[in-house]
């Protein structure tokens, strides 16, 4: 049953440099073989989940190249930078940015572990809810009222590569 309410895409960039691989972890990119996984997953959600509206992301480089991958596979405009969804983001203050926007469904590209936390406390804030992100991972959140949500789908990154046939 496809889902009524608002929609919420979450997910998490794709593989990346490791982390000593530069002085300024925001300029860290996705590795060529991230990129090409990457690809491979945002061409499969285009295929199985709505288009988003607006897709908004993290700062921060590696977030920035999945964000603009998901939005050529969707085929929507240029994902939206915030500094929202920078690592130590307060999901109170996303959830506000996210809730201002007219456009729906919506999308987000960011990091761990603020992607588990944030999504955890959409399904009900409960420290027993945990929905884990691993790189290019992906969810599909329906938004029952403001502050809560159901999950609709996950979608594992692995999973995505293997019937995008990587």
């Amino acid at each position: 049953m496809p889902p009524t309410g608002p929609q919420l895409l979450v997910m998490r960039h794709g593989p990346a440099e490791a982390p000593d691989s530069h002085h300024d972890d925001a300029a860290r990119r996705l590795t060529p073989v991230g990129r090409r996984l990457t690809h491979t997953a945002c061409e499969v959600l285009a295929r199985v989940v709505p288009q988003p509206a607006r897709i908004y992301t993290s700062p921060l480089a590696r977030a920035r190249e999945t964000a603009e991958l998901l939005a050529q596979a969707m085929e929507v405009e240029a994902p939206v930078a915030t500094p929202a969804l920078a690592p130590g983001f307060d999901r109170v203050e996303l959830a506000r940015e996210l809730a201002s926007s007219r456009l729906q469904p919506l999308a987000v590209v960011g990091h761990e572990p603020d992607l588990s936390a944030f999504v955890g406390w959409l399904l009900g804030g409960d420290a027993l809810v945990r929905v884990e992100f691993d790189k290019g991972t992906a969810c599909l959140t329906e938004l029952a009222r403001p502050g809560t949500a159901g999950l609709f789908a996950l979608y594992p990154f692995r999973a995505l590569c293997d019937l995008g046939g990587e």
